[in-house]
């Protein structure tokens, strides 16, 4: 448990310094991130295999024309935070070394407790802890 807490301790001091070394850089840390999404294509070229024998075919259903429609693909963005982010991976990391702590000091009075209810269980609730050497 020494070695969890040690770690969580780790995470947290670091994240706190790199949160306080951007910090005077008064910049945007959001990034727009924008990638190809080939779902739609793959989709297409699989329903161009099933379909090959109809390639010829003047119709609507070609695979063909459906392969080059369907087939493209798209352009997705999204917004990253840098900022944000180490936010909330600092604020995980709390909880985390939080969690740890907690149950590395409450672990032995849960066992003293349960060692209590098993004598009280054993002796009856007439006898008496204090009574006992």
């Amino acid at each position: 448990a020494a070695t969890a807490l040690d770690a969580d301790l780790f995470l947290v001091k670091h994240l706190l310094i790199l949160r306080e070394q951007i910090s005077p850089f008064d910049i945007e840390f959001a990034v727009t991130e924008k990638r190809l999404d080939f779902r739609n294509t793959a989709d297409a070229f699989y329903a161009f295999l099933a379909h090959y024998t109809s390639i010829f075919q003047f119709s609507r259903d070609n695979p063909l024309v459906a392969l080059f429609v369907g087939g493209l693909p798209t352009i997705e963005e999204s917004q990253v935070d840098s900022k944000h982010d180490l936010e909330h991976e600092l604020k995980t990391a709390c909880e985390r070394f939080i969690r740890t702590a907690t149950s590395t000091l409450v672990q032995p009075l849960v066992a003293f407790s349960e060692e209590v209810q098993a004598f009280r269980a054993a002796h009856g609730e007439g006898e008496h802890l204090s009574r006992q050497p």
